[in-house]
């Protein structure tokens, strides 16, 4: 992760009160953790930008958790712990990894003590305790490149008992779209976000690791209207069962 990447996801959670969420219904708090992940964009309709991204969440997670058994999750790069509150909150063990100090703080205040939230890079992550589940959402764009993404995507495989979902993943093959329209959107993009790439992956990385590993991968495009950058992304599922 570059230098300034590292500056912003370690200045995330800090100072943030989180008291007001005790008696906050499940989607309320789910947009105030999504927020503090880095979010909180000027978009038309706020409410349904972010009930968009629950109900996809939801949809996602029970599904996999109905149709392969899922009992246990933990999440490379889980920020306050929006994802896991969702699980956590359907039965789930979940834990995780994040490498902001500040947001893992608030994931666990938000978890509580059942939960395991740790600060780490997500290549430090250990292997030896598995989950049914393991996962990363809107993570890997900020890693250094696509082999530390390739890294990550092998620990995350040996972490697993069951399923590997890693969502939100920018389209190499879309690139050069995507970063046109960020241009047009900000004249300053090029000084704005200097030092703040985005690591766009190959679907053939991820085919090829499926492939050696002998096990299933599928394919999703990310649907949120009221989000521009999902018309580059795609969600990939890998099943060792």
């Amino acid at each position: 992760m570059g230098n300034r990447w590292k500056e912003i996801w370690n200045s995330k959670g800090t100072g943030e009160v989180m008291t007001e969420l005790d008696t906050a219904d499940e989607f309320t708090v789910y947009r105030t953790l999504k927020k503090l992940d880095g979010f909180d964009v000027v978009v038309e309709d706020e409410v349904q930008y972010y009930r968009t991204f629950y109900q996809s969440a939801l949809n996602m997670w029970e599904t996999v958790v109905r149709d392969y058994q899922i009992e246990s999750a933990f999440e490379t790069g889980c920020g306050s712990g929006a994802n896991l509150y969702l699980l956590k909150n359907r039965g789930l063990k979940a834990d995780g990894i994040d490498y902001s100090a500040g947001l893992v703080d608030i994931a666990g205040k938000v978890l509580g003590e059942s939960s395991s939230v740790q600060t780490g890079e997500a290549i430090t992550v250990s292997v030896e305790e598995k989950y049914d589940l393991v996962f990363s959402d809107s993570v890997f764009a900020y890693f250094p490149d696509e082999a530390y993404g390739e890294a990550v995507l092998k620990k995350m495989y040996e972490k697993a008992n069951k399923v590997v979902i890693v969502s939100e993943v920018f389209d190499k093959e879309l690139q050069s779209v995507c970063e046109s329209r960020r241009r047009e959107l900000f004249p300053d993009y090029d000084k704005r976000y200097e030092s703040l790439d985005k690591v766009f992956y190959r679907k053939e990385m991820f085919q090829n690791f499926a492939k050696e590993h002998s096990c299933t991968i599928t394919f999703e495009n990310v649907e949120n209207k009221y989000y521009w950058n999902s018309e580059y992304l795609f969600n990939c599922y890998i099943y060792k069962v």
